[in-house]
């Protein structure tokens, strides 16, 4: 697509490969597609950072919460979906006082939990 008709995919296009790698266990791919996606100009949004955390949840939980903390960097400010994601990762694991701490985060920065945080 890039390569051969010169289209740019965009941030939805790219989500849908980073689900697919998550989705079969290859959560690198998946990161070097968010690699790829700022190399050619198109920055990921909330839903791509949301859908990659969601393919670490499965990989390992010091890898989501570093990734999220780097999302934090970006022009990118998490909404409820991003700490709604990390929230039940942290739950999964067993980590509710982690849990609990991103809560209290989230009223601090003004973001709303709704009713599936």
């Amino acid at each position: 697509m890039v390569s051969k008709d010169q289209i740019l995919p965009d941030a939805l296009t790219y989500n849908v490969l980073i689900d697919g790698f998550c989705r079969g266990g290859k959560v690198d791919k998946a990161m070097k597609i968010m690699e790829f996606m700022r190399n050619n100009g198109c920055s990921p949004n909330v839903f791509n950072y949301t859908t990659l955390m969601n393919g670490l949840c499965k990989e390992g939980l010091e890898e989501v919460n570093e990734f999220f903390d780097g999302m934090k960097t970006f022009p990118l400010k998490p909404d409820a979906v991003g700490y709604t994601t990390l929230i039940n990762c942290l739950c999964r694991a067993g980590r509710t006082n982690e849990a609990m701490e991103l809560l209290k985060e989230m009223k601090e920065t003004g973001c709303k939990a709704d009713i599936v945080v």
